[in-house]
């Protein structure tokens, strides 16, 4: 089996483990098209062990990454974890073409399809930090983003647009809102 930089052959695996390791630096993945910053090393550690037409790859990560929160948009630095198994099968031709429409069941997306034998490591761990952030990420529960009107980040004070009227509409369950806090719903 032949080892290259970030490469595996697994032409030559059979049915044996083999185990893995190793380190990413910051800017050796492109995250750039993610709205993510690495911050630190991407540490790895994976077991791949050779199937029948295939390889299952199991391992863990760490690193530590840069990311905006969603309402505020300020930066927020974290640790990012995390633990997959993967499961790649060789296939010589594709299986659809890209205008194809495919119907997929859940047992189709837990193996992925390699054209050849190589397994790019990098690529399968840009992927797994990906899948591992969170899908809204918050600087903090209670941020309260930015202004509508004027842009102000709202967790450093109120901003200074003029307050709106309130809508007209809503004036009855205003008046039940006041009664409810004084005690007197009726």
């Amino acid at each position: 089996m032949t080892k290259r930089a970030h490469v595996v052959d697994l032409a030559d695996l059979g049915s044996e483990t083999l185990s893995l390791a190793g380190v990413f630096a910051p800017g050796e993945i492109d995250f750039s098209g993610d709205d993510l910053e690495q911050t630190g090393a991407l540490a790895w550690t994976a077991s791949i062990q050779g199937q029948s037409g295939g390889a299952r790859f199991a391992g863990e990560l760490r690193t530590n990454v840069r990311l905006r929160c969603v309402r505020c948009v300020s930066p927020i630095d974290r640790p990012l974890e995390g633990k997959f198994v993967l499961f790649f099968e060789r296939r010589e031709r594709e299986l659809f073409r890209d205008r194809d429409e495919v119907e997929l069941d859940p047992s189709d997306t837990a193996t992925a399809f390699l054209a050849g034998t190589e397994l790019a490591v990098d690529q399968v761990m840009r992927e797994q930090v990906v899948l591992s952030l969170p899908m809204k990420p918050l600087c903090d529960s209670a941020c309260r983003g930015l202004c509508a009107g004027c842009g102000a980040n709202l967790n450093l004070g109120p901003c200074a647009c003029p307050t709106r009227p309130d809508n007209p509409a809503f004036e009855p369950l205003l008046e039940l809102k006041k009664r409810l806090e004084r005690g007197t719903a009726d």
